[in-house]
Order: structure tokens, then sequence, then C-alpha cells
């Protein structure tokens, strides 16, 4: 009767595959949906109607998001690429103005259409404070508001900083 005794760690990583062994010969299983959108396409492979609402996109978050300022534009723009090719950033983008002005529709339009749901949580300030499973597999969280208690602030500012900065975080069921 033999014993099958085999450990595997268990990850979330885009770029990996579903099973690999890390830089540590540990072996690990990939959990990771993967991207909404397979592959790449060249712009101009893309129909005229998608290629125009793209181009919609871009210029509502040109105006809307960063105020008709074409260096905040392209930085938006290499931050959202950077995350949709799968890498990190060390970078969070905060928005705040008054009800209404369209800072939910731009993290709505990434969420169902850029990155997609598997890969994206509208998540509520108390999660990541705790219990926080619901952000496994993650790479695009947003907060509708981020209305903490004066006694939590910093902890929870500290928190952000770093899933932001860090190169992984600790998930607590």
């Amino acid at each position: 009767n033999q014993e099958i005794s085999n450990v595997y760690l268990i990850t979330s990583r885009i770029n990996h595959p579903r099973v690999y062994v890390n830089k540590y010969g540990e072996q690990v299983i990939n959990i990771c949906p993967g991207f909404m959108h397979d592959g790449k396409k060249p712009y101009m492979s893309f129909s005229e109607e998608t290629r125009n609402n793209t181009n919609l996109v871009i210029q509502y978050i040109k105006e809307i998001i960063c105020n008709n300022r074409e260096e905040h534009l392209q930085w938006v723009l290499k931050w959202l690429a950077f995350m949709c090719r799968g890498e990190k950033n060390k970078s969070l983008i905060y928005l705040k103005s008054a009800e209404g002005t369209g800072k939910s529709s731009f993290c709505e339009f990434i969420a169902s259409h850029l990155i997609g749901p598997k890969l994206s949580i509208k998540a509520d300030p108390d999660t990541i404070m705790g219990w926080n499973k619901n952000l496994l597999g993650k790479i695009f969280v947003y907060f509708e508001e981020t209305n903490v208690a004066e006694s939590n602030k910093d902890r929870f500012m500290s928190k952000l900083k770093d899933y932001c900065t860090g190169d992984e975080i600790k998930i607590e069921a």
C-alpha cells in the first residue's frame, strides 16, 4: 500500500502555468482563471465599431478621469496596460469628486469589459481589514466608497499600501 505524499502550494498567478515548480523547488497549483480575452490582436484587426468604441472610452478617460490632461491620460493608459499584461502595479488610482461624475463607470468598465469578472471585484473597505478570501486571484480591486471609521483609518491605509506595494498578500479565510 503506497502512500501519495505530494504537497502542493496553492497560488493565483496570471502569467504562470496551471501546475509548475517555483524557485524554491516546491510544486504549485495555480488556480488563476485567466484573462477574459485570449491573446493579443492588433488594433486594426478589430471592427470599425469596436475601434470607435475604444476611442470613446479613451476620450472619456481623458476628459472625465484625467481632466483633459494628456500626461495624465498617458499614465492611466500605461497603468491599465501593465495590469492587462498581468503585471502588478505598485500604485493605485484614487478618484475623488462629486457624486455622479463618472468614477464608478470607469471602474465598472475595467471590471466588466477589460479585465473581466473573474479577475476583478468591487470590494468593501472591511475586506482588506480582515477576512479577505474574496480577493484571492483578483488583479483589479475597486471600492465604491472608502468610508472607514477614524479609529481604523491608519490601519486601512497601511493595509492598502501593503496590498499595492507588496509582492504577495496573505489570504485570511
